[in-house]
């Protein structure tokens, strides 16, 4: 019986092919400048919650504004797709007097 010496181990295609699904599903988070935007314009800081879950930082030392600062959530996609090293949600208060964001920056 002959065994093909140029043929992968079963167990290396395996682990390559999990490495795969786990990069993968780590960058389910990453959005679009623009989706994200989408997703976080004029809504409510539990609205954005909801949608991108807790941000790694909360800034309300300028009141009456809240930024919520997500990191390595979003790309630039006129700029070869780079990652944004942290996406800005400012929050500021409506008409109504609740927070809604109104801006976001990307650095």
């Amino acid at each position: 019986m002959s065994r093909n010496v140029f043929a992968p181990p079963r167990a290396a295609v395996t682990s390559v092919l999990l490495g795969c699904i786990f990069a993968l599903a780590a960058c389910s988070d990453l959005r679009s400048r623009e989706e994200f935007a989408t997703l976080v314009t004029d809504k409510s800081q539990q609205d954005v919650v909801k949608a991108l879950g807790k941000p790694s930082q909360i800034d309300d030392a300028q009141p009456p504004a809240v930024r919520y600062v997500y990191t390595s959530r979003t790309f630039h996609i006129e700029n070869g797709n780079k990652v944004d090293g942290r996406a800005v949600v400012v929050f500021r208060p409506a008409l109504d007097g609740t927070l809604k964001a109104s801006d976001v920056t990307y650095e």
